[in-house]
């Protein structure tokens, strides 16, 4: 660190009282005050691989694109600098603490002041999180505590895996570009793993295992053409007609799957199938506890995030299939309170439960604060254009304001871009509600003069269509011609 901001320093050994010390010479410090400048002035002053994106008289705030891309897109590096001289720095939308990089948390405006924040902000290295060998996607390709990635820098393309609560930022003079996060969840992994191996790797081998291995060689000498899940369920059927009792039998993942699958499309189809004797499956029960693997939060689940994005890449979604669109729809629901114990307190859901943005507008509004239950759910669905299709996020609310709507949209549709999704349109029926919400993009003109494309919130490169959902519109035409007759 001291060759980057000294580079004319020199460092040398030497014994001092029989203690050797390191001597460094040729640190330098302008003690002298730079020339004041103007904090209206200060976007003058600016490198240019920054950019301001927001210029107000109590704040400024600053982007920078880094040149390292994942998923396609690159990180963005926001710095705010507010009047009163408090400086604050955010990577990818995470708070970054200055300490950890020995920089003060406010500045003077001056010159110096200013060229030396930028200097010292190079030494902020981004995590590239941590590399992914091609023999250890396996390990980590049901994990829902970090998600997959590719990562581009100038030289090569890699494949790495990033932890949900990772820091952003790699320690000062680090030697790699995975920050302890990413790092430790690997190490983790990779012992259990190899952990796992080393016990089954033991002399006195499972008689289970070795029975399923010589069944498997057989299906394969007698049924040469019969593919791998065809095999897996034919073993798994003859596995849990040995067991007494359906407790006793481990269901493989697959089986899980295919289960989840079945039920999910036809409840009583899955109960004829099972009681008839036709396959042996895992009870409605387990399929419970898989089905709800991920709780259903309102507003936007970093866990539920990463599922969908692992399971877009364990179905081999094609680059085309992240485009897409987000599917809005509001519908009423049973107003109903219920109380859940669980083993650090006690919860209450049925309650209005939207972003922080949105409660806070609305005590501001009517000037007190109070709960109330919730009658309508307001729920969004990622549609990729090749069919990929997964519900994300849901709002309970008291019949959603236009303001509310717009708050939560953009926040669902950011966090799409953010998890590699790149939603093109946005599908909603025509209540009220959501065409004055439409309207809130076109405040000037009318939308059908733009073809109902609008500018993206924050990022005015890229933008969004809206489109009114064709089934509610001609059931709505065809109640109004009926009247009308």
């Amino acid at each position: 660190m001291l060759k980057a901001m000294f580079p004319s320093v020199t460092k040398s050994k030497m014994k001092e009282n029989g203690v050797l010390i390191l001597s460094v010479k040729g640190v330098k410090f302008d003690l002298q005050p730079g020339e004041s400048i103007r904090f209206a002035d200060i976007n003058k002053f600016v490198p240019q691989q920054w950019k301001v994106l927001e210029n107000t008289t109590t704040a400024l705030t600053l982007g920078y694109l880094s040149i390292e891309k994942f998923n396609g897109n690159s990180v963005l590096m926001e710095l705010k600098i507010g009047s009163d001289g408090l400086i604050g720095l955010f990577v990818a939308g995470k708070a970054i603490n200055f300490s950890d990089f020995f920089i003060g948390k406010s500045i003077t405006f001056t010159l110096k002041s200013l060229k030396g924040l930028f200097k010292s902000l190079r030494t902020v290295g981004l995590c590239h999180g941590a590399t992914l060998e091609t023999n250890e996607s396996d390990i980590f390709s049901s994990s829902k505590v970090c998600v997959k990635e590719i990562c581009l820098t100038d030289t090569k393309s890699k494949t790495v895996i990033r932890h949900l609560e990772c820091l952003r930022t790699v320690q000062i003079n680090s030697l790699s570009y995975t920050c302890t996060k990413c790092s430790d969840y690997k190490r983790h992994k990779k012992h259990a793993q190899s952990k796992m191996l080393l016990n089954s790797d033991k002399e006195n081998v499972n008689p289970v295992t070795q029975k399923k291995t010589d069944v498997t060689e057989q299906l394969r000498k007698i049924a040469p053409n019969l593919s791998e899940n065809q095999i897996l369920l034919i073993t798994s059927q003859i596995e849990s007609s040995s067991h007494k009792h359906s407790k006793g039998v481990r269901w493989p993942k697959e089986i899980i799957c295919m289960a989840l699958t079945i039920y999910n499309r036809n409840p009583s189809a899955y109960k004829n199938i099972t009681t008839n004797g036709w396959l042996n499956l895992s009870s409605e029960s387990l399929l419970y506890l898989y089905k709800n693997a991920v709780k259903q939060k309102p507003g936007i689940i970093p866990t539920m995030m990463a599922w969908i994005k692992n399971e877009a890449v364990r179905l081999r979604v094609e680059t085309e299939g992240y485009y897409g669109g987000v599917l809005l729809d509001e519908m009423s629901i049973q107003e109903d309170l219920q109380i859940v114990n669980h083993g650090k307190g006690t919860s209450l859901f049925g309650l209005v439960d939207c972003e922080p943005e949105v409660m806070l507008m609305h005590y501001s509004n009517e000037e007190k604060c109070e709960s109330k239950l919730a009658n309508h759910v307001i729920q969004y669905t990622f549609h990729g254009i090749t069919g990929f299709r997964w519900p994300f996020a849901n709002y309970p609310n008291a019949q959603a304001a236009p303001a509310d709507i717009f708050i939560t949209t953009w926040k669902c549709i950011d966090a799409l871009y953010e998890w590699g999704f790149k939603p093109i349109y946005l599908c909603m029926d025509g209540s009220s509600n959501n065409r004055a919400f439409l309207k809130m993009h076109f405040p000037e003109n009318d939308p059908l003069l733009t073809r109902m494309v609008a500018s993206h919130y924050k990022n005015p490169l890229r933008k969004m269509i809206f489109v009114m959902d064709p089934c509610h519109l001609i059931k709505k035409t065809v109640i109004v011609c009926y009247l009308v007759e």
